[in-house]
Order: structure tokens, then sequence, then C-alpha cells
């Protein structure tokens, strides 16, 4: 029996890539809450995320060529973002799930931290008296973040935001077959 009429897996890349970008996503998480959250500050938190969220894009691009090759060259839209998707399903779900761990169990001053990050940034922009708005904001909005339905709120908002950059990732890669191979 020839290897090669095998059955292509469509779903062995995007899974493997889930798996991998999902555990690089936890090893960022730790090191940054563990050693870079307070000393880059706010603008620094979001620097970070903004480049974490490339690195993930890109990553996520290279999976969607890999099952193009894999494909033979040639990938429709609907098979790319469906990989994408897949890969984006396993990714948030990993990420989710060890964050709220992370957060809860194994760094339990996290949200303090996040806080008084939030607190002396509104300060260092308006004093006293932003300070204090700024406390009871932060206290609210730490409250709503630490419960299982702001975790879910951030899973499906991830969900949603790492599919628009999904269907623009899926937009490169697509190929169609020519006419004349079809």
């Amino acid at each position: 029996m020839d290897n090669t009429t095998q059955e292509f897996n469509r779903f062995s890349i995007p899974l493997k890539w889930g798996l991998i970008i999902g555990l690089v996503s936890m090893f960022i998480t730790t090191i940054y809450g563990l050693f870079i959250m307070q000393s880059l500050g706010m603008m620094g938190m979001g620097i970070f995320g903004v480049v974490s969220f490339i690195i993930f894009m890109l990553l996520l691009l290279y999976m969607a060529t890999e099952q193009r090759k894999a494909m033979g060259g040639y990938i429709t839209f609907r098979e790319a973002f469906s990989a994408i998707f897949v890969s984006i399903l396993i990714i948030v779900s990993i990420t989710t799930v060890y964050t709220y761990i992370y957060t809860h169990f194994i760094d339990d001053t996290y949200f303090e931290k996040v806080r008084d990050m939030s607190v002396n940034m509104a300060a260092s922009f308006g004093g006293d008296e932003a300070r204090e708005a700024a406390e009871a904001a932060a206290d609210e909005q730490m409250e709503k973040q630490k419960g299982i339905g702001g975790t879910m709120i951030g899973f499906a908002t991830s969900i949603i935001l790492y599919s628009l950059f999904g269907f623009i990732i899926a937009a490169i890669v697509k190929r169609n077959k020519p006419e004349h191979l079809a």
C-alpha cells in the first residue's frame, strides 16, 4: 500500500500549532506576571500585549501556510479559516484556563498589582481626585474580571478578536486551484 494515498487529516496541523501557541501563551503569561508586569507599568503592559498579539498572529499565519503546503499548495478561504479557527479555539481555551489558574492560585496578588498600576497611572495624570475615582473604578472592574462571568466574557471577546484577524490571515493564505488543475 502506498503511503502517499493516505487521507490528509485537516486538523493535525491546526491542533499541533494551537497547542504550541497555547503553551507559548502560558509561558508569556507567567514571565509577564512574575518579572515584567510591575517594571513596565500600564503603558508597558499595553505594548507587551500588542507585541504578544502580533507574535501569535504571525504564528497563526505560519500555521496556515503550513496547512496550505500540506494540502498541495492550494487552500480555499473556508479551509484556511477552518484551520485557523480550530487553532484559535485551542489557543484561547488554554490561555483562558491557565490565566484563571495563574491569577487565582499561582499569583493571587495579580489583580491587586493591575489595580495599583491603574490607580497610579490615573493619579499621575490627574492628581488625588483622579486617584480616588480610579480606585473606585478599578475595584469595580477587578471584581468583574475575577469571577467566572468575567472570564467567560474575556474568552468570548478573545475568540471574536482572534477570529477577525483569522479572516485576514485566511484571505492572505488562500490560493485556489487554477481551472485547468481542478
